[in-house]
């Protein structure tokens, strides 16, 4: 399961070159979905309502991040180079990390940054990026590299490892709040 459809095509042709190497002349069945894990009740069910009672071997979830998304700058999760502010686990879904700087109260954007990625001068970066806002808003990474990197010299803290906690904080939004409580109840 994945809900990056390009990583999802990538790993089904992984698994189908597995198989077809396989040796032992394996009964292994396997099914793969575009889809986030929390629809894993319906997914399964989906394949054969018995697997619902009767359960499943293995299951093979895509949970985080791959070096795949994070070196294609257009996908908006690196420091490393400049893309838009995007962050989409899914590049369907409609929220995206700029419309979530640029849009949401700014208590919201606090609570991000608090919470979501520990970001110990994350009054300060909030009160920066509604400043940023009034001046047309944020729009690719490499503004918000530099907001925070300029919000904690002036802050006279250290720069969060080029804004990683920060970029942390909206991918971790991104597409919903609740697969926390999802991933824990399907542990």
């Amino acid at each position: 399961m994945d809900m990056d459809a390009s990583i999802h095509d990538q790993a089904r042709a992984r698994i189908e070159k597995l198989l077809a190497v396989d040796s032992r002349g394996s009964k292994l069945k396997t099914y793969t979905h575009v889809r986030n894990f929390k629809y894993i009740k319906s997914v399964l069910g989906g394949v054969d309502e018995n697997l619902l009672d009767v359960g499943v071997n293995d299951i093979l979830m895509d949970l985080g991040i791959s070096s795949i998304q994070v070196d294609d700058s257009t996908r908006g999760f690196s420091v490393q180079g400049d893309g838009p502010l995007d962050m989409r686990m899914n590049p369907q879904a409609s929220l995206t990390a700029e419309e979530i700087l640029n849009s949401w109260p700014a208590a919201e954007v606090g609570k991000v940054l608090r919470e979501y990625g520990e970001e110990s001068n994350w009054q300060f970066i909030q009160n920066q990026i509604v400043e940023a806002r009034a001046q047309g808003g944020l729009h690719t990474t490499d503004e918000l590299v530099h907001l925070v990197r300029r919000a904690s010299s002036k802050s006279g803290g250290k720069a969060d490892s080029l804004g990683k906690n920060v970029l942390e904080a909206l991918k971790e939004m991104i597409p919903s709040r609740d697969e926390e409580i999802k991933l824990k109840q399907y542990k």
